[in-house]
């Protein structure tokens, strides 16, 4: 459990300690009475002057098996911030800590803490201090050739943090942060109501029209929305055409290559499946709030007259019926049907919005050369996966990923291949512009 509370104290800011500790007291209280046995819980603090914290810091140095003060590096040199990080605690030492009122029963502090709590006082006191005054001394000699080293050390360090915290590029453009026109015209700043004229058919049909400005406009797509001159993409450019031209004759739009050639790092998540979907990190999150009321999980694929050897010129290296069947099963038991036609491996879906199915078309990606994913603009518009060469040297990760999900059978599995894996660029950023553009076509359809 963390508690990282706060609130603003710029009015008075010498007090700060004492304003927050009420705060701080009823984390704790809130904290440890939902802590299971042998849990670790993280508080957020400040100074460690006054006799309150110290009572408080010393209930958690009693009840855990060991504590430790922390400033992480994304936290501000200069301020007073830090984290105390409890680990393995020992609920029987915490019952009767508090009174009925809410107040903490003091103790005696033992010679020990206190020696420990002098010396962690002094460490942050002196790393504060020292950077106030190098930021002071800085801000009175600034010249252009400081700024300039200043500017490269900045750089230095953030590639040093992004390196060692393997910190991700954000593939979505902050699309989720945008507030759209459809979004706001309903409501104004004083809250009251916006009348529009028209039958409701009339208005759905602005509504709609809208969106399909924006669609042809390349405003949900994550190439054009990063374009600064109106040109769009050639993936966009065929986006609009089958928009226009309802009898279009184009059976596929390429979106590109998907590549997981990273050592797999197993994480399985479990929980409780939903049938909505609300939310995925896989799409634009706004797209998906228009297709709420389309059930965009059903792919009508009576189309199965799909003429693969138009889509690829090429075919895969044939595998044993045995090693198909395998993969087939594999693939079938988490929500993907993998297929075969005339050596070529696909595999139909609606748009992959959950991590178990990304996680299951990352292990196929890996298990082949080469996979290319399509989006299908037919009247049931649906993603096309395209497998290319099978590889025959990951077989024991099948088995561990089958071993590791056995080991919790009676859950519901949600995720088993590693988040931070299923959003790198190489493989999300296309599986991430498929499903925006199926998802628009559906929109549209």
């Amino acid at each position: 459990i963390t508690a990282d509370g706060s609130f603003d104290v710029q009015n008075n800011p010498g007090e700060q300690e004492l304003l927050v500790y009420p705060l701080l007291k009823t984390e704790v209280y809130v904290a440890l009475s939902c802590l299971m046995t042998h849990g670790n819980f993280i508080l957020k603090i400040f100074t460690i002057f006054e006799q309150v914290t110290i009572d408080l810091i010393y209930l958690l140095y009693r009840i855990f098996r060991q504590i430790s003060m922390f400033k992480p590096q994304t936290s501000k040199k200069g301020n007073s911030e830090m984290y105390v990080i409890c680990i393995d605690f020992n609920r029987d030492k915490f019952t009767n800590s508090f009174s009925d009122n809410l107040q903490l029963n003091s103790l005696p502090y033992s010679l020990s803490f206190l020696n420990q709590l002098i010396q962690c006082s002094q460490l942050f006191q002196f790393y504060q201090i020292d950077t106030i005054e190098h930021n002071l001394n800085y801000f009175h000699n600034r010249n252009r050739k400081f700024n300039k080293k200043l500017n490269k050390i900045k750089t230095q360090m953030l590639n040093k943090f992004l390196d060692q915290c393997q910190i991700r590029q954000l593939l979505s453009n902050d699309r989720h942060l945008l507030k759209t026109n459809i979004e706001s015209q309903h409501i104004q700043s004083n809250n009251h109501r916006i009348t529009r004229t028209g039958t409701f058919n009339n208005q759905h049909q602005i509504d709609i029209d809208i969106i399909q400005n924006k669609i042809q406009n390349g405003f949900f797509c994550l190439i054009c929305s990063n374009n600064k001159i109106n040109d769009l993409c050639h993936t966009c450019q065929i986006l609009s055409q089958v928009i226009i031209d309802q009898y279009s004759s184009i059976s596929h739009i390429y979106i590109g290559q998907l590549i997981a050639n990273k050592q797999i790092v197993i994480d399985c998540i479990f929980g409780k499946q939903t049938k909505n979907i609300r939310n995925s990190c896989f799409c634009n999150r706004y797209l998906l709030e228009l297709c709420c009321k389309i059930d965009i999980n059903t792919v009508s694929l009576n189309e199965n007259t799909i003429d693969l050897q138009s889509i690829r010129n090429s075919s895969s290296i044939e595998i044993s019926n045995e090693q198909f069947e395998q993969l087939q099963r594999f693939a079938r038991d988490y929500q993907i049907n993998l297929q075969s036609q005339n050596g070529v491996y696909y595999v139909q879906s609606a748009p992959i919005l959950t991590r178990l199915q990304a996680s299951v078309i990352y292990v196929l990606t890996r298990t082949f050369e080469q996979t290319s994913v399509y989006v299908i603009p037919s009247s049931s518009p649906h993603l096309l996966f395209v497998f290319e060469t099978f590889q025959k040297t990951i077989k024991h990760e099948y088995e561990t990923i089958g071993q590791e999900i056995l080991s919790c059978k009676n859950s519901t599995l949600l995720q088993f291949i590693h988040i931070y894996q299923l959003l790198d660029q190489q493989f999300a950023f296309n599986l991430i512009q498929a499903n925006n553009i199926c998802l628009q076509l559906k929109y549209v359809k």
